[in-house]
């Protein structure tokens, strides 16, 4: 099995360097040896952070710079005897922290329904063929095939390239 050391700048070698750095060819790796690297690596996947819990949640709402002047502000209008304005102060404090719960649990609900929803395929080239398979299931050393239209399965040394055009809008943020 290759001695595959994932922190090389790949990206700076020449194509036919990673393919040897990487014990594969322009035909793909062999099945037996798919199967090596996936018990070595495991699946092509991130790490799922920890979901943030309820409580969490509640408490991030009270962390927030504004809202700690307004629960200063209403110790000190406590301590100058303005009960009507502490509790508008805590009025608006609970209504923010209402708001600001319920938008964050419905998002993290949404991320994680859309996560369950979308499946990413990557054709792949292995012992000589394509096939189109879970991109989970790709391993260091896989030729993958790109066709237009297609999002990046997976880190990867471009080896062939055709008139290649990049959409970054997700990594920018642009609509």
């Amino acid at each position: 099995m290759a001695d595959i050391n994932q922190k090389l700048p790949y990206h700076s070698y020449d194509a036919e360097e990673c393919i040897e750095k990487l014990d594969s060819s322009k035909k793909g790796l062999q099945k037996e040896e798919v199967d090596k690297r996936f018990e070595q690596f495991g699946p092509n996947e991130l790490e799922e952070k920890e979901q943030t819990s309820v409580l969490q949640l509640i408490i991030k709402q009270f962390k927030d710079f504004l809202v700690l002047i307004l629960i200063i502000a209403a110790v000190i209008a406590f301590l100058s005897g303005k009960m009507i304005d502490v509790y508008v102060i805590i009025g608006v404090i609970i209504v923010n922290a209402a708001i600001g719960f319920f938008q964050e649990y419905k998002a993290e609900k949404s991320v994680a329904a859309l996560k369950k929803l979308i499946k990413h395929d990557a054709t792949v080239i292995r012992d000589g063929e394509e096939h189109v398979i879970p991109a989970t299931q790709l391993v260091p050393g896989d030729v993958i095939r790109m066709d237009e239209g297609k999002s990046v399965p997976a880190d990867a040394r471009l080896l062939n390239i055709k008139n290649f055009r990049a959409v970054e809008a997700s990594l920018t943020g642009e609509s």
